[in-house]
């Protein structure tokens, strides 16, 4: 084996550990909001784990229906640990313990061949 391809794993490797003990998770959303390249969910949500959330914020969050859970979604208000959040026409209130993290990115298309696999 190619001494190259072991250090570039190798490095690959830590550099997802290392995103991953800082709190960085992916996940395919179900529902949500919709960008330019599609719906949510065709998308890869890539977030950090916090429930510090504040008015505006996109986050990832589950829903009391497990068919459109985890959504993206704005945050719209805060009441104590009710939260309001859009996602597409519709308003939902949840609790704070339903919040997964802060949304830092999507990664288009992606989510789709991951519907086909069930995941």
């Amino acid at each position: 084996m190619n001494i190259s391809i072991v250090k570039k794993s190798a490095a690959v490797l830590a550099i997802l550990i290392a995103l991953f003990l800082f709190g960085i998770r992916v996940d395919h959303p179900k529902s949500g909001l919709r960008s330019a390249l599609g719906s949510a969910s065709t998308s890869i949500a890539i977030y950090r784990e916090t429930a510090n959330v504040k008015v505006g914020d996109k986050v990832l969050a589950n829903l009391e229906s497990a068919e459109k859970s985890p959504t993206l979604a704005f945050v719209r208000s805060v009441d104590g640990n009710n939260f309001d959040l859009q996602s597409d026409a519709e308003m939902e209130r949840i609790q704070i313990e339903a919040i997964r993290g802060h949304l830092i990115a999507i990664v288009p298309f992606l989510g789709s061949i991951l519907g086909v696999v069930g995941l």
